[in-house]
């Protein structure tokens, strides 16, 4: 008895090992149709907010877009991960670290060494521009963190008071920090058409008040500095207005439609030279003349 018990038990395992071939197709069958739907949902979102992108008619509508688009592409896992070959992770830590330590005991004297002693550009390799086109927006979080930082701790040396920081060695630091850095400048390259793209680039800068006091350009950049470099900061804001400046001497920029194409921008442009033609539209294309922006993209 004991035998044909055994025996039953194996022909059952034998009888479940027969069928899993078919189980194993029709379960394998249906991750792969998951999976196809998944991929299907995916890549209509992404169109949808990269049509937005493309539609934006100001720097936050694209803004808004651009970061959708970096969350769907795995841009922003990439952020969170501070390694890289393109810059020292290691030693932007550190000083990170450092600069919130001095913070922490809210040591001027310690803040103001720790600054001169790293008031350099690029330093670590952090100006690479690898890591800065690699996601729309944005770069590595502990590069966006370090330069906060810093931000911050100018600010704390700005508000010293007297007796923590004389205004003569507040004065001198600053200096000295303004010579290490130097001044930062916008160049406007040629392009036709292109060119056009320049004042997207503009406007957003000035809505942000980020315009650097120099300017310069050349072919059709040339035109666009000129604009800007024989207006006051007061006038700045007229520059923008639609119809403010006849721009028809520009050839129009023809966008793609097709999503394959996308990728190459306008006209084989990259991408990450079309991006603001989005803020470009939005002053040369009169109000209700741009196309509205597609909504439910989820």
């Amino acid at each position: 008895m004991a035998s044909h018990g055994g025996g039953d038990g194996e022909e059952a395992a034998a009888a479940a090992q027969r069928e899993a071939p078919g189980d194993q197709t029709w379960i394998s069958s249906l991750v792969k149709r998951a999976r196809k739907v998944s991929w299907w949902w995916t890549r209509g979102e992404h169109d949808c907010w990269y049509r937005q992108m493309d539609n934006a008619t100001s720097y936050n509508e694209w803004l808004q877009a651009a970061q959708k688009l970096d969350e769907i592409e795995g841009h922003d896992r990439w952020k969170l991960q501070d390694e890289s070959e393109f810059y020292d992770a290691n030693l932007i830590r550190q000083r990170l670290e450092d600069m919130r330590r001095l913070e922490a005991d809210n040591d001027i004297q310690g803040i103001m060494f720790h600054l001169r002693s790293g008031m350099v550009r690029g330093l670590g390799g952090i100006g690479n521009p690898r890591l800065h086109t690699h996601a729309y927006v944005g770069t590595k979080k502990l590069i966006e963190e370090y330069t906060d930082q810093v931000m911050k701790s100018l600010q704390m040396l700005h508000d010293a008071p007297e007796d923590q920081l004389p205004l003569e060695r507040k004065l001198a630091f600053f200096a000295e920090s303004r010579h290490a850095l130097g001044k930062t400048g916008l160049l406007l390259s040629g392009g036709a058409s292109l060119g056009m793209f320049h004042f997207g680039v503009l406007k957003a800068l000035h809505e942000h008040n980020l315009l650097p006091r120099v300017i310069s350009g050349s072919s059709a950049g040339s035109i666009v500095a000129a604009l800007v470099g024989t207006r006051t900061q007061e006038e700045m804001d007229d520059l923008f207005v639609p119809g403010t400046i006849d721009l028809t001497f520009f050839p129009p920029v023809l966008f793609p439609t097709r999503p394959a194409d996308r990728a190459r921008g306008p006209r084989g442009v990259s991408t990450a030279l079309a991006a603001p033609a989005a803020t470009a539209l939005a002053m040369v294309v009169p109000a209700g003349g741009a196309r509205a922006l597609d909504g439910g993209c989820r």
